[in-house]
């Protein structure tokens, strides 16, 4: 029987290093033996479990109680005359045997190998209510932290139509949070988690499990927030700024410097300000200022997408369309979550190292967030990103869909904007059947006339892929008022036309403009030399007119018609190239000369000459005649008496405009001029009463001297054969004629 029984002992060892051996092969832990109470190495431990991964690991061998704690494998058991006899039972000789021989006859202990690398467990991000655990983690940990550690974060927001920016303490499963402190009274949770009233104290958040929490809010450095694009959507707190959008909360007395892309605005804890800030990446003018002289913190990106994108305006992320976009580690990450932006959607963790991003969605297409993580398991970025494989183009009235696009209205008007969606498979686009646009066909969307219409959000379907898309028309549209309040005016498209006088009467009205989301600053002058910057507040875009209606080059007489220009500014600080008209400012009438003449025009030296003109100048004209006359009234006569040959010009003009100009001849005879006093002028009768110089005499006054034709042209008598009227001093002059000779 001794024989017999040291057999069956060297047996039972044989089986029990097997099973040891094994175990390590298989990636299972090592079966609990009951009185070897080993507590599992924490090389074996993951800090984080993927829920979206548990089935996978549990048919790897890898199992997890719901509370977090390891399953123990099941007790050995023996069978001895027909009965099982479970591990630690006197009956069971492998218990007795091993300890009577604890010391000397145990193989050493081998470490499990888990070949795959720690997944995370609890990467914040998904939308849905995950199952509760355990928060004391016990000495389940990795580098220090617990494996189920509560991760809470801050979380920032603005609500639709108000200007005041709220904080949330945000915990992805909120079943364990038993409640949250702060200054002794208790917060209450809403929809975006446990609203925060103040920063400058910290909060206590108490768990399920009795464990106390101390989570401080702000300290010497502002919060900061990456948002989506054009600072949309919900805010995540990182330590710095890389690329994109961000709200960065700071002491109302911090003074800001750098570009400002959107004005401040309040938060709802007091003392604090919400300042906006866009960064493209690095390089020269990536500056984006900073607090008291000193720059903020920023980043280099820690990860990037590359790809090919189509613009939208959708707050969702980028698009990106063909080949499935790149996701490279720039520094410090370790870990990466990917997911679906739904309720319940897929997620997966993984190493960029082991896995590519295209390998991880396995060809699927929609919305996806993208959170990336130190080995510490802290947040250092968030993205979002669309993908839709065969689409290729969004045009809009035939031009490509950018940031850029600006959909100016030209003099005729602005009609109905078409947009296209170009795709490499048949695209079907679909809107909401309240919406203003309207399908009209598969592929276009008609967007009527009007300003409410701007904002298109449409699903499109292509080929096995469906995301949605939001557009944000840039077609601008402005309305004059000319006292406040006044609601009767109607949105204009096309620019106003007016008087130099009509708009100076404009002094007290001012013009509210509608533009797209994404522009915030404007400049607005009749020239960019001298024009002015507005920006938005909380009605709008405001242009006072009474900061123009005196403006200089409209001050003076205008040549042609000069316009009251708006350029836009982009958020990168990009000016428009093409500007926008509101008012167009029609030239002044042109000065003109009705009449001028001289009578006569041909004379003998010293004879008296008639100049007469008749003009029409607008106000600051001048009129003027030389030489020898001057300046004189815009209708009038003059006598000059020319002693040689006179050219004279009647001249209107301004200062810095064009000038008017017509020019007589008065002709001197030089021959009349020898004969000299023995040569008889004829007097004509003035109408406004005296006498004047006539052409010849009348053939009435030759008929009374008893002249005839023939013989006052012998005698060089000037004849005027138009002139009836008969003058006896001119019938007394021709009788002295004939009795001299």
């Amino acid at each position: 029987m001794a024989s017999f029984a040291e057999t069956l002992v060297r047996m039972l060892r044989v089986i029990r290093n097997w099973l040891h051996s094994s175990s390590g092969r298989s990636r299972t832990r090592t079966p609990v033996v009951k009185g070897k109470n080993e507590s599992p190495s924490k090389a074996s431990r993951s800090p984080i479990v993927d829920s979206a991964e548990i089935s996978s690991q549990q048919g790897e061998g890898l199992q997890e109680a719901p509370d977090g704690q390891p399953i123990a494998e099941p007790s050995l058991t023996l069978t001895k005359k027909g009965k099982d006899l479970p591990a630690g039972d006197p009956g069971n000789p492998v218990d007795s045997v091993d300890r009577d021989n604890r010391k000397t006859q145990d193989s050493p202990k081998r470490p499990t190998r888990l070949e795959r690398p720690k997944r995370p467990a609890r990467i914040g991000g998904r939308r849905h209510k995950t199952r509760a655990r355990s928060d004391s983690g016990g000495d389940n940990k990795r580098g220090g932290r617990s494996a189920n550690r509560i991760r809470p974060e801050l979380i920032c927001r603005k609500p639709a139509g108000r200007s005041r920016w709220e904080i949330y303490l945000w915990v992805d499963d909120e079943s364990r949070i038993a409640k949250v402190m702060q200054n002794g009274e208790m917060l209450s949770r809403g929809i975006y988690g446990w609203p925060v009233s103040s920063l400058s104290e910290s909060l206590q958040i108490e768990t399920q499990g009795g464990n106390s929490i101390q989570f401080p809010l702000i300290e010497q450095d502002p919060l900061i927030f990456k948002m989506a694009k054009n600072w949309s959507g919900i805010g995540r707190k990182i330590r710095r700024l890389t690329r994109g959008y961000f709200i960065a909360i700071a002491a109302r007395d911090r003074v800001r410097w750098g570009h400002i892309p959107v004005e401040p605005e309040n938060c709802t804890c007091p003392g604090f300000v919400a300042h906006y800030f866009f960064r493209e990446g690095e390089g020269p003018g990536a500056e984006v200022g900073g607090f008291d002289q000193a720059e903020i913190a920023t980043n280099s990106p820690f990860c990037e997408l590359h790809g090919q994108r189509v613009f939208d305006d959708s707050e969702h992320g980028e698009l990106y369309v063909r080949a499935c976009p790149q996701l490279t580690n720039m520094h410090q990450v370790a870990w990466v979550r990917v997911g679906e932006e739904r309720q319940d959607g897929w997620s997966k963790s993984f190493r960029l190292s082991e896995e590519s991003l295209a390998d991880v969605l396995g060809g699927r297409q929609g919305r996806f967030f993208v959170r990336v993580y130190d080995e510490q398991v802290e947040i250092l970025d968030s993205y979002q990103f669309r993908y839709l494989r065969s689409l290729r183009q969004i045009l809009v009235n035939g031009e490509p869909y950018s940031s850029d696009l600006l959909l100016i209205p030209d003099s005729e008007g602005r009609a109905p904007t078409v947009v296209q969606f170009i795709g490499e498979e048949p695209i079907r686009a679909s809107v909401a059947p309240e919406a203003m646009a309207k399908n009209e066909g598969h592929d276009r969307l008609t967007v009527p006339f009007h300003p409410n219409a701007d904002k298109v959000s449409c699903e499109i379907e292509c080929g096995t892929g469906r995301v949605e898309l939001a557009l944000h028309l840039p077609r601008i549209w402005w309305k004059m008022e000319r006292n406040r309040g006044d609601s009767n005016s109607a949105w204009r498209h096309q620019p106003q036309k007016l008087s130099r006088d009509q708009f100076r009467l404009l002094v007290n009205a001012r013009v509210l403009v509608q533009m797209p989301d994404r522009i915030n600053s404007v400049f607005v002058g009749f020239g960019e030399e001298r024009a002015i910057k507005l920006s938005k507040d909380a009605q709008g875009l405001v242009i006072p007119l009474a900061q123009f209606a005196d403006h200089e080059q409209i001050d003076s007489y205008l040549v042609k018609d000069v316009a009251l220009n708006v350029w836009f500014i982009q958020p990168t600080g990009k000016i428009s190239r093409k500007p926008l008209s509101l008012f167009r400012v029609l030239a002044d009438s042109p000065p003109e000369i009705v009449s001028f003449t001289c009578q006569p025009k041909n004379v003998a030296a010293g004879e008296q000459v008639s100049l007469s003109w008749e003009t029409r100048v607008p106000d600051g004209f001048q009129v003027s005649i030389g030489p020898g006359v001057g300046i004189t009234d815009p209708t009038g006569y003059v006598n000059v008496s020319p002693q040689q040959t006179t050219s004279y010009t009647l001249r209107l003009s301004a200062p810095r405009t064009i000038a008017v100009s017509k020019r007589v001849t008065v002709r001197v005879d030089r021959e009349r001029s020898e004969i000299g006093s023995e040569r008889k002028v004829a007097k004509v009768c003035r109408i406004g009463g005296g006498w004047r110089a006539g052409k010849g005499f009348s053939r009435g006054e030759l008929n009374s001297a008893d002249l005839s034709i023939s013989e006052a042209l012998r005698r060089s008598i000037d004849i005027d054969s138009r002139r009836r009227s008969v003058h006896s001093e001119n019938v007394k002059v021709l009788r002295m004629e004939i009795a001299d000779a």
